[in-house]
């Protein structure tokens, strides 16, 4: 079968798209609605069939376009799977020049050779998920009379979130170009001291603003942390009317206690990631080093 991949296609007709989400076991029931709108907040990569012109497969990607990427909606139509077209589709979304350098993440029932050959690896001890539709009431803090909890604007200094990504071990390193541009390109909710404005703790959300939420850059200032300021911030993102319903997905080396309060659970049998084009080369270094 002769099929070629194609990136934000516009005129794929909403029918093939909701067909070929009707053969899964995630979205079978999604409303078109919720698909539509997940379609205009993605990069969506279809596979098309070169005789016919029909969708015959898809991935969507959700990302900041500067530092990490959660590749959704991943089908190839059943009648054509097993011809290579998922290999070749997974194969052109890890290498577009968009998201080939960032880390990615992608929920998957089934370890696809596909995927470990595109340099995807288990995650068993970092992912948590918070399904979509948790009712699990968050524990709110009353402890806010000193900051409150905004959405990111241009009252807040953008000198500020660099120091806050100073205060972190994953994002010390990163440029202000990259950044900003992670900033520009997510949802952030931000603590913010009422006497000074300053800029006290912050978290990303990256979303396709119907489905899927991924939940980053969580961090509080290190003179305020232990005083409810973190606590408040992730409640303000789980109790938002948009972002509330929807299913999120974070990753986290050490807080797994703190984010099971939001109801959030550990998920160590679906998660893949994909490293960071330079957290790969540093790990290559330290193998050579070894040597």
């Amino acid at each position: 079968m002769k099929f070629e991949i194609v990136k934000n296609k516009k005129d794929v007709p909403i029918e093939q798209v909701m067909a070929l989400l009707k053969e899964s076991y995630w979205a079978n029931s999604r409303p078109q609605e919720v698909v539509e709108t997940s379609l205009e907040h993605s990069d969506v990569y279809y596979a098309i069939n070169s005789d016919t012109g029909e969708a015959i497969g898809m991935g969507r990607v959700l990302t900041d376009y500067a530092t990490n990427y959660y590749l959704s909606d991943f089908i190839v139509e059943e009648t054509c799977r097993g011809t290579g077209i998922g290999t070749t589709l997974i194969h052109r979304i890890v290498n577009d020049e968009s998201v080939a350098k960032l880390r990615g993440i992608i929920l998957t029932e089934h370890r696809h050779a596909s995927l470990t050959w595109e340099g995807f690896i288990p995650n068993t001890d970092r992912c948590m998920v918070r399904e979509a539709g948790t009712n699990e009431k968050p524990p709110m803090d009353t402890d806010i009379e000193n900051f409150e909890v905004v959405r990111f604007s241009k009252g807040i200094h953008f000198e500020d979130v660099m120091t806050l990504m100073k205060e972190s071990y994953w994002g010390n390193q990163r440029s202000e170009e990259t950044v900003y541009n992670s900033i520009a390109n997510s949802e952030c909710f931000c603590a913010v001291a009422k006497d000074t404005g300053m800029l006290i703790g912050m978290a990303r959300v990256i979303t396709d603003h119907a489905a899927n939420y991924y939940l980053c850059d969580v961090i509080v200032d290190e003179e305020y942390r232990r005083h409810g300021v973190g606590r408040n911030v992730i409640n303000a993102i789980v109790t938002d009317p948009e972002l509330g319903p929807l299913r999120g997905i974070l990753l986290t080396r050490d807080a797994h206690g703190f984010y099971e309060k939001f109801g959030f659970v550990r998920e160590p049998r679906k998660c893949m990631e994909r490293p960071r084009a330079d957290q790969k080369a540093a790990e290559a270094a330290q193998l050579l080093h070894r040597k």
